[in-house]
């Protein structure tokens, strides 16, 4: 993915997304972030650092903010954001960004507006079911190798790009509109839209490694998944976006290299 398809990926989320630097200045932010914490042009939030002086209303909840960001990732968390005018009530999710030996060298994350945020302190919310949005992602996603996916509130996939079917070997037509339990055969099938479900129902994403073996090959593959449930206008959970990226090699790699010495990672 080049970095103008990455850009138009970014603004294309319908979820504030960003990545910062290990220090949280701002080296990226989408149309979608700048416009719930009020700013016309996401230009304006970039260099500035996701920080008690700079980002956060309350400065204490920035350090619980970087001390679960390092013990492992940061999953709904509700903390009060500065906007262009007065402030907004935001839940956010994190993670750090490793290079490929494994340090880390900065975070990412998406942000929604929290239960306690007021209308007005939302001009930018889109709906993650407008047709017409749905089809500049599709056209997108197309081009990028993660797997990509998302579901409406009942369990069943809007959208899944060519990725995503290739790695569980399935075609298009065999997928939009169905459940998992609908599409897998395995007996997992049913916990998993379970736990999705659960997760649009509670309003909370989750981030983990994923292991499969390719439906075809029966090789292993090992993912790093983040969910993230979609809101609308009024604060409800629509559906349910779900990115994948196929780190197996890295996993592969950072093994071998730790075979026959100690490996620390932070």
């Amino acid at each position: 993915m080049n970095e103008s398809q990455d850009t138009f990926f970014f603004d294309a989320l319908p979820v504030g997304a960003y990545r910062a630097q290990l220090d949280g200045r701002l080296i990226r932010v989408n149309a979608a972030m700048a416009a719930l914490l009020g700013f016309a042009d996401a230009t304006a939030l970039l260099g500035k650092r996701l920080s008690h002086a700079h980002c956060y209303a309350q400065p204490e909840r920035h350090g619980q903010f970087m001390a679960a960001l390092y013990a492992g990732g940061v999953q709904d968390f509700d903390s009060v954001m500065r906007a262009s005018e007065g402030s907004v009530a935001v839940r956010e999710s994190a993670h750090l960004v490793r290079d490929a030996q494994g340090l880390a060298i900065g975070y990412e994350g998406w942000m929604q507006a929290g239960s306690t945020a007021t209308q007005q302190n939302r001009p930018g919310d889109v709906s993650a079911t407008d047709a017409a949005q749905l089809q500049r992602l599709e056209a997108l996603l197309a081009t990028i190798p993660d797997h990509i996916w998302m579901m409406d509130r009942q369990g069943r996939y809007v959208v899944a790009n060519p990725a995503f079917l290739a790695t569980n070997g399935l075609r298009k037509e065999r997928v939009i509109g169905l459940t998992p339990v609908e599409i897998f055969d395995e007996a997992l099938s049913a916990q998993y839209l379970a736990a999705d479900l659960k997760m649009m129902q509670d309003k909370q994403s989750a981030m983990r490694e994923d292991l499969f073996s390719h439906p075809e090959t029966g090789e292993p593959i090992i993912t790093e998944l983040s969910k993230i449930p979609l809101l609308d206008a009024q604060g409800e959970c629509i559906g349910l976006a779900g990115i994948a990226r196929d780190i197996t090699a890295r996993k592969t790699r950072s093994k071998l290299l730790c075979k026959n010495k100690p490996c620390y990672r932070p």
